[in-house]
């Protein structure tokens, strides 16, 4: 059971890796063409859109996600997808002729002038050109194509960087080259997979699937936004209390830390359909268990070596005026080992369909996040801004797990989870201390050995488990007998 999910993470790692890679690639292009401040420009600018966009989406990938394989036949698959891109056209451009003349008013917002309204204004028109790239890739996962998701995935990736390295490195335009490469690759993308899916799917509106996709997709937005505000609000907080200068500080070490869910995201992407079907079969309570220690040891691993190589790596990869990121990497990887783990443990609330339980869990931690940034960030900055996401996130893990075992609680490996906690938490100890500023050499070693001793303790589960399997000891007995 174990071995489905892991093909099935698979065809998602290529396309997340890459991301990955070519992110970690543009890490010192950017901190030696864009100084802090300019980076914190970026980060503040992206975030505003991105929740624009949140606002405006109406959940829809995730309704046509849900519904695609619900539908009666192909016909009614094509009306489905024919009627989720008229909805979402309709709001285009509505949006588009709303939100580009308030540009200014969003630039008012988040900055104290006006040098930023033409950014502000080509990043709100690529976000909205970017749902004409979600939605046929949405298409893509729904049918079970997850090929050529992987393909088109990469070579819009490509495209990306290719479009930045051309206006931020060669034409010097900084802010405004990142985003308008973010603005030409939307377009672009929007262009060509736009037109596929219209050419598949005609031209054709069921008032029946926009109703359901409608009703769907509203109410996932008020949780969209919980989550938003659990991950950047402090973003809106720091650009008023502090410098953009100290705002990029900590948007690069956030990008470090985002590392976590990125990896942990290959399996969660194929998590919840493999759930979902083994949650029918028998024994399935343990499959479950044993796969969600599976997940848990994997993201104490990542969180352990994020925490342990990010100074060493900024120091490597960044300009020096970057490298004091390096501080705040630790609380932040420590509170995505609680965003990971309150995935496994809302199990039992999905599979009793009590999202309800989950609902209020991330509304309470939206809401305690946003008053603790009101009372922390003024006060320390981005130390405080740290806090203040660790905090959330770990009030997070555990409303969900109260939420979820109220209503179908699952047995899991306490063992598992609390020996992750650990490993995590002594690596942020290793990292704070003296030890970890010793000359290159000796600091890399230790930093090397207490990775590996981390990574052998949290797979020891792993290792007792194959040897228990009644297989792996008949093979290890005839090895024993023919030796």
């Amino acid at each position: 059971m174990l071995r489905r999910l892991i093909k099935d993470s698979s065809f998602y790692a290529i396309g997340i890796l890459l991301d990955r890679a070519m992110r970690f690639v543009m890490i010192p292009i950017y901190t030696r063409v864009l100084t802090p401040s300019d980076f914190g420009v970026v980060e503040i600018i992206s975030r505003l859109v991105e929740l624009i966009g949140l606002l405006l989406a109406l959940g829809m990938s995730a309704a046509l996600l849900r519904f695609y394989n619900e539908a009666k036949d192909d016909g009614d698959r094509r009306s489905l997808v024919a009627s989720g891109m008229i909805l979402m056209t309709t709001i285009a451009a509505a949006a588009m002729l709303l939100l580009i003349p308030a540009s200014p008013l969003l630039n008012r917002l988040i900055f104290d002038d006006t040098q930023w309204v033409g950014c502000v204004r080509l990043a709100v028109a690529g976000t909205l050109l970017s749902w004409f790239v979600d939605i046929p890739l949405t298409i893509l996962r729904a049918q079970g194509k997850l090929r050529t998701f992987t393909t088109f995935s990469c070579l819009q990736l490509l495209s990306a960087v290719a479009l930045k390295l051309a206006l931020v490195v060669w034409l010097r335009l900084g802010v405004l080259g990142v985003v308008l490469s973010t603005f030409l690759n939307a377009a672009l993308w929007g262009a060509i997979l736009g037109v596929a899916v219209w050419r598949s799917a005609g031209l054709q509106l069921k008032s029946e699937w926009v109703r359901r996709l409608l009703a769907y997709g509203l109410p996932l937005v008020p949780a969209m936004l919980a989550q938003f505000a659990l991950h950047f609000s402090d973003r809106f907080f720091l650009v008023r209390s502090a410098s953009s200068h100290e705002l990029g500080i900590y948007a690069l070490a956030y990008r470090f830390a985002m590392l976590v869910p990125a990896f942990s995201g290959i399996m969660v992407f194929a998590w919840w359909p493999w759930a979902f079907r083994i949650a029918k079969e028998p024994e399935a309570e343990t499959h479950l268990r044993d796969a969600a220690a599976m997940l848990l040891t994997t993201t104490g691993v990542l969180c352990s070596g994020v925490i342990l190589f990010a100074d060493p790596v900024l120091r490597l990869v960044a300009a020096q005026p970057y490298w004091v990121a390096a501080r705040y990497v630790p609380p932040l990887v420590l509170a995505y080992w609680f965003f990971d783990v309150q995935t496994p443990l809302s199990l039992g609330a999905h599979l009793a369909k009590r999202t309800d339980a989950l609902a209020v869990a991330s509304t309470v931690s939206a809401a305690s996040c946003l008053g603790l940034s009101v009372l922390l960030i003024p006060r320390y900055k981005a130390w405080g801004a740290a806090a203040v996401t660790l905090a959330s996130f770990a009030l997070l893990a555990i409303s969900t797990l109260i939420g979820s075992r109220l209503f179908r609680p699952l047995p899991q490996r306490w063992g598992v989870i609390l020996g992750s906690l650990a490993c995590v938490l002594v690596a942020t100890a290793a990292a704070g201390s003296r030890v970890a500023y010793m000359p290159s050499v000796g600091e890399l070693a230790m930093r090397v050995g207490l990775w590996v001793a981390i990574i052998l303790a949290l797979s020891s589960w792993l290792i007792a488990r194959w040897f228990r399997n009644s297989g792996t000891r008949g093979w290890v007995a005839r090895i024993a007998k023919g030796i």
